[in-house]
């Protein structure tokens, strides 16, 4: 095979894996930036399951304040004991914390959201929460 085929078709392929990245993260042509700290977690409870034992129920709303729409983030969900060590950590996707979402599902500039989602409860151990957006 010629050497100038060869090289003809690593550029093909070059090509096709640009478009494809590309086309992944469209935000990088738009200008739009994801940005997780832009969105803020308004209020959240949690509370015990009041028909399954041994699990916790989280519910919160969450805000965007970037000036674009946003994919909605990945919610990492941290317990703590009273000597601040992870005693638990948890990272869910937008299809487990959300009732309905799909990949096109986008937060808008100034929506607020809801958010449901059930975690064991680690007992005595863990004495407080904390809430990160990735």
């Amino acid at each position: 095979i010629p050497i100038m085929l060869l090289a003809l078709i690593a550029l093909f392929l070059a090509g096709i894996l640009l478009g494809q990245f590309l086309y992944q993260n469209s935000h990088l042509l738009s200008g739009k930036q994801y940005q997780p700290d832009k969105i803020h977690m308004l209020n959240h409870n949690v509370f015990a399951h009041p028909i399954e034992k041994g699990v916790l129920l989280i519910s919160a709303n969450i805000m965007n304040t970037a000036e674009h729409e946003q994919p909605y983030p990945i919610l990492e969900v941290r317990l703590i004991d009273s000597q601040s060590n992870i005693v638990g950590l948890r990272r869910f996707k937008p299809e487990e914390y959300l009732d309905t979402h799909t990949n096109e599902s986008k937060l808008r500039k100034g929506q607020e959201s809801s958010l449901k989602l059930k975690i064991k409860d680690p007992g005595s151990q863990a004495t407080r929460f904390q809430f990160n957006f990735l």
